[in-house]
């Protein structure tokens, strides 16, 4: 099994040159996408077994073919919110979110996508994590990274990775994939 890790750009701040989606298809940020290839990944093995790492900057064309690939997108381009979600049906969901977190905002919710974290073992099933995002930059993102040469692409906040022990052999990126 190959991996691709792919570490996402900032979005431009607001108030620089390149902080409208029709610049960012002009500027160098589609440049920018940092890349590591984990090859022979097999579980199975355990700790014992050899990883090959290849590496790269540049655009999701020059990446190579991976059977799964882990997208991280930066922590200060997502907010993430505590909520009480009522268990519903994912349609439903949707039209719902907006009126959960509008309290969470500054401004209306027209220009944020939302999506909401399953729940987590252990916790309340009403209890969850939703995630927001800016719409312009989410969609600038998912065009750029239907590009991809994967099977399986999953596109979470950097925050999200677990950190191990210092007794563990597992690197930490390979850990929260398993």
């Amino acid at each position: 099994m190959n991996l691709l890790i792919v570490r996402c750009p900032l979005k431009p701040f607001a108030g620089s040159l390149n902080s409208s989606p029709s610049k960012w298809r002009d500027s160098e940020h589609n440049e920018r996408f940092e890349w590591a290839l984990v090859e022979d990944v097999d579980f199975e093995r355990g700790a014992g077994s050899e990883l090959a790492i290849k590496t790269g900057i540049g655009n999701i064309e020059s990446m190579p073919y991976a059977s799964e690939a882990l997208v991280l997108i930066s922590t200060l381009d997502v907010r993430l919110i505590e909520a009480k979600v009522p268990l519903t049906n994912a349609k439903k969901l949707q039209q719902i979110l907006p009126n959960l977190i509008e309290e969470h905002l500054l401004g209306g919710t027209e220009s944020i996508s939302i999506q909401a974290f399953p729940p987590v073992a252990g916790k309340s099933a009403l209890q969850r994590t939703v995630a927001l995002i800016d719409r312009p930059w989410f969609g600038w993102l998912s065009k750029q990274l239907e590009g991809l040469l994967c099977h399986k692409v999953r596109l979470i906040p950097d925050c999200f990775m677990l950190s191990l022990d210092a007794s563990s052999s597992i690197p930490p990126l390979l850990a929260f994939i398993r």
